[in-house]
């Protein structure tokens, strides 16, 4: 065989081999799919791509910018280190994001997700979901269902979405902290924390409570109860319907309230 002919013999092979690597391989990490049992999943230090398929599956990213999606079954996934897309899929599932700046999405089944490190977006959908952040600024959208969503430290913005929803601010971080809570439609309860907050109920009976530091809180259409007692200046716009709003002194700003409780006045010496 001449030198030619062995030169392209070995560049088939070579290709031959690179196809076969192509194929239990993305060009940046590895593709990994699980079967109908409940697998335990892991990726590389490269950016993988997961897929947990049937059965109740554990998933970790570790390093690279990893998607990672759970499928059927109630799967554990995390990101771990780098800009990670996590999807639960069907199933209750819980799915952590981990440090950096991730994407955590539930699915129609009653997840509870985390951001952990990093400014990440977590979507609940549909169920009654848990969404919790972390260190960063996160923002958190429960979607359809009875969600519980809490901030972490930092400047978070949190969306309940239709639904009897709860929704909790989260301690600044360093400086002063302001969280976004809106309630989205439903009967919902909101509370604010030590940063400087705004709280705004939404459609539906909100209860909303706006905990020490100077909020704007709002309780948009409904018959909305505000609870403004944190020895600070809050504004206060109840909206339409028939509100309460219980406030400190007469100085905190009062609109659009129907009924307003002060504190009772000392008794005479």
């Amino acid at each position: 065989m001449t030198s030619s002919g062995l030169h392209r013999r070995s560049l088939i092979c070579a290709l031959a081999i690179l196809s076969l690597l192509v194929a239990g391989s993305t060009a940046w990490g590895k593709s990994i799919g699980g079967t109908k049992r409940a697998d335990k999943l892991s990726g590389t230090n490269r950016a993988d791509s997961i897929r947990g398929g049937r059965g109740n599956d554990r998933i970790s990213g570790r390093r690279g910018n990893d998607r990672l999606l759970g499928q059927a079954g109630n799967d554990v996934l995390r990101g771990d280190a780098g800009a990670d897309r996590l999807n639960g899929g069907a199933g209750r599932d819980r799915v952590n994001g981990g440090a950096g700046p991730d994407s955590v999405t539930g699915s129609k089944g009653n997840d509870r997700l985390r951001g952990m490190g990093g400014n990440d977006r977590l979507l609940g959908q549909a169920g009654n979901d848990r969404l919790n952040s972390d260190a960063g600024d996160d923002v958190l959208l429960g979607s359809t269902g009875n969600d519980s969503l809490a901030a972490g430290p930092g400047d978070d913005r949190l969306e309940g979405g239709p639904g009897n929803d709860r929704l909790f601010a989260g301690l600044p971080g360093p400086g002063v902290g302001s969280d976004e809570l809106f309630g989205g439609a439903g009967n919902d309860k909101l509370r604010g924390d030590r940063g400087v907050d705004r709280v705004e109920g939404g459609d539906g009976d909100d209860n909303i409570t706006g905990g020490a530091g100077e909020d704007d809180l709002i309780g948009g259409p409904g018959n909305d109860t505000i609870d403004a007692r944190d020895d600070t200046e809050d504004t206060i716009d109840c909206g339409d319907g028939e509100d309460t709003a219980i406030v400190d002194e007469q100085e905190d700003g009062v609109d659009d309230c129907e009924n307003v409780i002060f504190p009772p006045e000392p008794p005479e010496a």
